[in-house]
């Protein structure tokens, strides 16, 4: 098997925090790499549910916690430090259930030294989380249980409902919001690039990115011949949240790995991709 399965291929990659370690893996398998960053965290302006669920937390008012990303993880942390001893605030999650979405969130708890008493499996979607919370002898049953919700950018309506179907109580605590990049212009030259087929793969990491993409694609009148431009395209997945995204907006879904992870996404796009594009 080549070394170099993305030997003439363009990959328009719409990932941002990570954009160039996936161009980095791209070139790696001979692609040519064209970032096309689609999102930024924007902090909120104001943190008072972050302050409110401190109070509560030291008030004993929580059952169970969970951490979304490592993002917000870090960013939760980082606010509280301007107004209590993290110490305290260790001491205080002693006292609760902690849960971690996936090794991300978790990551950034160690390094904070707090507790971690959960683990979702992958892929670590809403689907897993509830799952574990209902079966998981540490966290069932939800029935009278509050639990404090780290938000990532979005309000999760399916695990938030889910969970009050179960009879939990949730308390959302929103740390940051997803909004587009400042500079949108590498946007707008990855999807002209698809729309031209100047380049030949999309590849999205996240669900925020199909609609940031879409958004952007809409604003510019590209819209119509966005949608067209990736039924010949090859798009690829990195899990079953981000698959669901596309297919909710009547995209297709050609690749997704078996497992969610940016290097294993890579790699078997790599190699799905020579059959892909191999002539009828």
């Amino acid at each position: 098997m080549s070394t170099t399965p993305l030997n003439g291929i363009t990959v328009v990659g719409f990932e941002s925090r990570m954009s160039d370690a996936t161009a980095d893996l791209i070139e790696k398998y001979g692609g040519e790499a064209l970032p096309a960053p689609s999102m930024q965290e924007a902090p909120l302006d104001e943190h008072d549910a972050v302050f409110s669920f401190a109070e509560g937390l030291f008030d004993g008012t929580f059952d169970l916690v969970y951490f979304n990303t490592a993002v917000g993880t870090r960013m939760v942390f980082d606010t509280l430090e301007t107004e209590y001893d993290l110490d305290d605030i260790r001491a205080a999650l002693q006292n609760t259930i902690v849960v971690s979405r996936s090794p991300k969130p978790g990551s950034a708890l160690k390094n904070h030294d707090m507790p971690i008493d959960v683990k979702a499996p992958e892929p670590h979607s809403w689907r897993e989380v509830l799952e574990t919370l209902t079966s998981n002898e540490t966290t069932a049953p939800l029935d009278g249980k509050r639990i404090a919700i780290h938000e990532y950018g979005r309000p999760n309506q399916e695990l938030n409902q889910a969970l009050e179907a179960e009879g939990a109580n949730v308390v959302r605590v929103p740390i940051y919001r997803w909004a587009l990049p400042d500079d949108l212009q590498p946007l707008k030259n990855g999807i002209r690039a698809l729309i031209g087929g100047a380049a030949q793969v999309a590849l999205f990491t996240s669900r925020q990115q199909v609609a940031h993409m879409l958004q952007v694609a809409s604003d510019e009148g590209w819209e119509n011949a966005l949608r067209t431009a990736l039924q010949d395209a090859m798009v690829a997945s990195v899990g079953p949240v981000t698959s669901e995204k596309l297919k909710e907006h009547d995209l297709p879904v050609d690749f997704e790995p078996d497992r969610p992870k940016l290097a294993i996404l890579i790699q078997g796009m790599a190699d799905y991709a020579p059959q892909y594009f191999k002539p009828a």
